[in-house]
């Protein structure tokens, strides 16, 4: 049997065609008989269908579920601009966006410590806690708070909001995805539980467990959440499964919006930041954004502290919906570093919106996708709106990969001469500093 220990991307179109990035290039199949190498394992952007697939069971193995290394590498194409059709110029950006995507893996593994021989029989979950072990400290991964159930503790991990909104006629469903490098850079940043923490005098009002909270000292409350009502949007703590446990910035948010906690139990302890997971964060690298992501997901299905982290990004991502909300941006639904909006299928009515939007997309942490069919001018105006990791790639000229390779061999070198690279393509192609 054929050692496996190289990594691809697969792409499928439908059952029958896909596009391949691996160690020999990049290529467009229309028949799958002989498209993939048996040496190497293929992160695709399919979950059960790969069982439909037509060629053998040995090689369906080989295929990945497009969540077995939790950051889905349709996202990350979607965010550079995969059309959906293909044509002679659809050919090029294809081959410029899995060359990227295979790297950006590549590299995020390679800096996990991981390599693909232990991904092949590891299945999503395995792959988090295998992740989770190699970045939390060990002095972080005590249980804070014991008394409450792993039912109660896992629940919010579910973390997708709907906001009950359906788009109306002529428009369509568009998914603003976080500025992950910045976005999840600033929540593996946050303090979080740490130690047994201590219950509470059950006869405190809310205002008296608020007043227990601070940077370095957390509160976690168990009780029945009575909701803010005639809110212009959703109410902050809203969550597909009805829960009764609430972290400290939630109960300071329901008293905010003028909701009411009958509280049944609670508790406090010390909050403390853990390392940074990366010792250099480079904001350009796709490498950095995948594993930044894959990091804090890990940290998030955990047991012990999850149920803090989850509630923290969702909450983080309530304020940003509610701002585009009040800027007029219909909202659909949000979490897990997603944000989806209904946008005008009308291209002009599309500018229209992101011309609205150009105000909030930087300092929400937000990037909003590129569009295959955009002109050069359009991209020029959208450029605020694109993350440093977007420009890079619209450099062309293989930049993206060419630093997140830089950055692996350690070589400062290396990693300038991509940067000067980059910036003298966009100046040439924009007309303005990178």
């Amino acid at each position: 049997m054929t050692a496996v220990d190289q990594l691809g991307i697969a792409l499928f179109n439908n059952l029958e065609s896909v596009a391949i990035a691996d160690q020999h290039g990049i290529r467009f199949a229309d028949k799958l008989d002989d498209a993939f190498d048996p040496a190497t394992l293929y992160l695709t952007n399919m979950s059960a269908e790969i069982g439909f697939l037509p060629i053998s069971e040995e090689q369906q193995k080989r295929l990945l579920n497009e969540r077995a290394l939790s950051v889905r590498p349709s996202a990350l194409a979607q965010d550079l601009g995969w059309p959906s059709h293909v044509s002679d110029g659809e050919i090029e950006l294809k081959t410029s966006i899995l060359s990227a995507i295979r790297q950006g893996y590549l590299s995020a593994i390679f800096r996990a410590g991981i390599t693909v021989s232990e991904l092949v029989m590891m299945n999503p979950s395995e792959f988090l806690n295998l992740i989770y072990s190699r970045t939390m400290p060990k002095d972080y991964r005590g249980e804070a708070w014991p008394d409450i159930t792993l039912s109660e503790r896992t629940a919010e991990i579910h973390a997708w909001v709907r906001t009950g909104l359906e788009p109306p006629a002529g428009h369509r469903i568009r998914t603003l995805s976080v500025n992950r490098s910045v976005f999840y850079n600033a929540c593996l940043s946050q303090p979080i539980p740490t130690g047994l923490w201590e219950q509470g005098d059950p006869s405190a009002t809310q205002a008296m467990i608020l007043g227990n909270m601070s940077e370095s000292q957390g509160v976690l409350v168990k009780g029945k959440l009575e909701p803010p009502q005639n809110l212009a949007f959703l109410p902050s703590c809203t969550t597909i499964e009805d829960r009764d446990c609430y972290i400290a910035h939630e109960v300071a948010s329901i008293e905010e919006e003028g909701g009411h906690l009958r509280i049944a139990d609670w508790w406090s302890g010390p909050l403390t930041a853990v390392k940074h997971p990366l010792e250099v964060h480079y904001e350009a690298s796709l490498g950095d954004a995948i594993l930044l992501e894959i990091v804090h997901r890990s940290w998030r299905k955990n047991t012990e502290t999850g149920y803090w982290l989850a509630c923290t990004e969702r909450l983080m991502l309530h304020g940003i919906a509610e701002a585009l909300n009040a800027a007029g941006i219909k909202i659909l639904g949000y979490g897990s570093g997603r944000i989806t909006i209904a946008t005008p299928s009308n291209a002009d009515d599309e500018a229209q919106q992101d011309k609205i939007l150009s105000d909030y997309i930087r300092p929400l942490a937000l990037q909003i996708p590129i569009n295959s069919n955009w002109t050069p001018e359009d991209i020029k105006w959208r450029l605020p709106m694109l993350s440093y990791m977007q420009r890079y790639f619209l450099c062309g000229n293989d930049v993206m990969p060419n630093l997140d390779k830089a950055i692996d061999s350690a070589e400062q070198s290396q990693i300038d001469s991509v940067q000067v690279q980059a910036k003298q393509a966009f100046q040439a192609l924009f007309d303005g500093a990178l």
